[in-house]
């Protein structure tokens, strides 16, 4: 794989990180940042995660040369400022499971260099223990309601 390609490859991987539906929330959604909800500490966890990943990712193209190109929120995270925490936690699980197809498709995409697929391995499993904490979230408010 071209250095440039891998570079193409790993701002895929900044921009999954980086627009993702918590890190949207986090940036948008007031009630975030004074909320001690349960669900609201998850999805917290998953933006510190996420913003970890950035960091990463951002390093690495930069090492490489590479420029830094942050994309755009999707246009229909627009739609969820007024909705309640229930169905976010149903889109959050959706969009996870969307983000980890697309993160898997830049692994396999990497596989001829290894720096970035060892990064982009380690963002995978990260991203599966998101979908795994939305998922025991979803499970423990569906069994109290």
């Amino acid at each position: 794989m071209s250095s440039s390609a891998a570079i193409d490859v790993l701002g895929e991987l900044l921009v999954i990180h980086f627009r993702s539906f918590p890190q949207y929330l986090a940036a948008t959604h007031a009630w975030m940042e004074r909320s001690e909800d349960e669900a609201v500490e998850v999805i917290r966890n998953i933006v510190a995660d996420q913003q970890t990943y950035c960091t990463r990712l951002a390093d690495m193209i930069q090492r490489r040369g590479g420029r830094i190109d942050q994309g755009d929120f999707p246009m229909d995270y627009t739609d969820t400022h007024d909705l309640g925490l229930d169905f976010i936690i149903g889109k959050l699980l959706r969009e996870q499971k969307r983000d980890l197809e697309l993160i898997e498709n830049c692994r396999s995409r990497l596989a001829a260099d290894v720096p970035g697929t060892v990064l982009a391995e380690e963002a995978l499993g990260a991203a599966q223990a998101h979908l795994d904490a939305l998922e025991e979230l979803e499970s423990s408010r569906m069994a109290t309601s």
